[in-house]
């Protein structure tokens, strides 16, 4: 957190998602990410 607060200080801010991964040696699993390019002011 204190580097996306560094990285990201205002808004707006980038959509974010934490996740444990002690447990997920050994399974496959997918990630499916929508992103969006924000419009040029």
């Amino acid at each position: 957190m204190a580097v996306k607060n560094e990285i990201f200080p205002q808004p707006p801010f980038p959509n974010w998602t934490a996740i444990g991964v002690n447990w997920l040696a050994g399974f496959d699993f997918e990630i499916k990410v929508i992103a969006r390019i924000p419009d040029k002011v």
